[in-house]
């Protein structure tokens, strides 16, 4: 046999479909395959969008006279809503920063901070509690935490316009604002509201990053 023809052989047995060799789906690039990581990226960001928008809702709402506020529908929105920014958290995480370890736990602290948020929530809302040393705590951990994946995300130009910056306006305004928390009414409450919005903004330029 000619090595011609054994090169043919060879060629015939790797196109053939016994051989695995999958034909591209329609509407897609030839050899190309379905980005799951991007997928799953949009999900969470878009959970993170939902939280965001839910947390700022409520905590306007609980300015409102005659309002929901201190019952069970504003406590589990914001709970729920803490737990969904998470997402927003897991979609700057994917975003494509060469994140060091000090930045990379930096991430992980701010998921907890705001799943802590969430779980200070729940407790106020079961068992009627003074919750405001889980929110103090919750907010150093943010802070803490915000400082390395700021700082990351500033220095590596992987975003580029305002996103690139706005994860140290997330930080920036929850320094100023602390104080807010502590207060009583409507102060605290536009606080919350302002670092919701705040995270909303991050959660919707996310989608626009590579």
């Amino acid at each position: 046999m000619s090595g011609r023809e054994s090169r043919a052989r060879e060629l015939a047995r790797h196109n053939h479909p016994a051989s695995g060799l999958r034909t591209p789906a329609a509407g897609t690039r030839s050899g190309s395959v379905p980005d799951e990581p991007a997928a799953h990226r949009t999900s969470v960001v878009r959970a993170g969008i939902a939280g965001a928008l839910g947390y700022a809702s409520a905590a306007l709402a609980a300015v409102v006279p005659q309002s929901l506020a201190g019952t069970a529908v504003l406590s589990i929105a914001s709970a729920a809503s803490a737990l969904l920014l998470i997402g927003a958290v897991a979609g700057l995480g994917r975003s494509g920063v060469r994140w060091g370890r000090l930045a990379r736990a930096g991430l992980w602290l701010a998921g907890a901070s705001w799943a802590m948020v969430g779980i200070a929530e729940v407790v106020s809302l079961l068992r009627g509690e003074d919750t405001a040393v889980l929110y103090v705590v919750a907010t150093l951990l943010h802070i803490v935490g915000m400082i390395p994946v700021a700082t990351a995300v500033a220095r590596e130009p992987v975003f580029s316009g305002p996103l690139r910056w706005w994860p140290l306006v997330c930080l920036l305004y929850l320094v100023v604002a602390t104080p807010a928390f502590g207060q009583q009414g409507a102060v605290a409450e536009l606080a919350l509201a302002g670092w919701g919005t705040a995270w909303l903004v991050l959660a919707v330029l996310l989608p626009r990053t590579r």
